[in-house]
Parts: structure tokens; sequence; C-alpha cells
């Protein structure tokens, strides 16, 4: 149910999102809390959400 805080009473660090094409599981992309973003850790399928970490992006000079 939208709104839920989960069973601790706190938001959850990062939701998995899941992409699916033709019955067939494409991408899980992970959903950060703001002002974090999922960041890619450079190692393994961009499509795996296990290979990204939420973390709040440095500004670019």
């Amino acid at each position: 149910m939208a709104g839920d805080i989960g069973e601790q009473g706190r938001a959850p660090e990062r939701i998995v999102a899941s992409r699916i094409e033709a019955g067939r599981l494409t991408r899980t992309p992970p959903l950060c809390p703001y002002p974090r973003q999922a960041v890619y850790l450079g190692t393994g399928s961009s499509d795996d959400a296990a290979n990204f970490v939420c973390q709040i992006k440095e500004k670019q000079p």
C-alpha cells in the first residue's frame, strides 16, 4: 500500500523495480529515496540492482 513505512517503522533504503518484456525479467533498477540516486558500481550488469548503491551524488564543478 502506498505510504507504508515498513515493518521496522522506517522507510526502506531502496526499492527494486522490475521491467518485464515478453514475459521475461530484463531489468531490476533500484529506486532510491531523494536526495539519493542510484549509482552504478562499475562492474556487473547495469540491468541488475545488485550492482548499484543509493548515494548522494557529488555536484560536478
